[in-house]
């Protein structure tokens, strides 16, 4: 599967969930986000979603708002999504899938309560920190993705 990848703040390209990904078989591309400059996060996102056309786009935190700023039509994932703080204004659609701790002490997990209410985007409670690299929250993330190869 064609996944572009959009990290969140403190991470990057070669981040632990990228690594995973691409571990699993998957053909990921991850530009680099300034997290000091939106709109080169936000027109970096957009570009490399038209040039590789992806089946896919997985946004982590700050890379979840990035992801939903784009507008894109393309499936979504969005790990514990930062958009409360980073995009307010906009909306993901009900094709998404929003993964969230509910003891992250980062972004809070009734925002993505609320974007689940809002958009239909199915929201599943996982994982044990806003990281979510624990195994069942990998696991989960890795059977989202499998869902939408079927």
């Amino acid at each position: 599967m064609r996944i572009v990848y959009l990290h969140g703040r403190m991470s990057s390209p070669n981040s632990q969930k990228c690594k995973i990904l691409r571990e699993n078989g998957h053909e990921v591309f991850a530009p680099k986000l300034k997290s000091t400059d939106w709109a080169q996060s936000v027109t970096a996102a957009r570009e490399i979603i038209e040039k590789v056309q992806p089946d896919l786009v997985i946004g982590s935190s700050r890379g979840g708002a990035v992801a939903m700023a784009t507008n894109t039509t393309v499936p979504m994932v969005l790990i514990c999504p930062a958009w409360g703080k980073y995009a307010p204004w906009s909306m993901c659609r009900g094709n998404s899938v929003i993964l969230h701790a509910k003891k992250d002490k980062i972004v809070k997990f009734s925002d993505s309560q609320l974007l689940s209410e809002a958009s239909g985007a199915k929201l599943i409670e996982i994982g044990k920190d806003h990281r979510m690299n624990d195994e069942k929250a990998i696991q989960t993330l890795l059977s989202v993705i499998s869902e939408h190869t079927s």
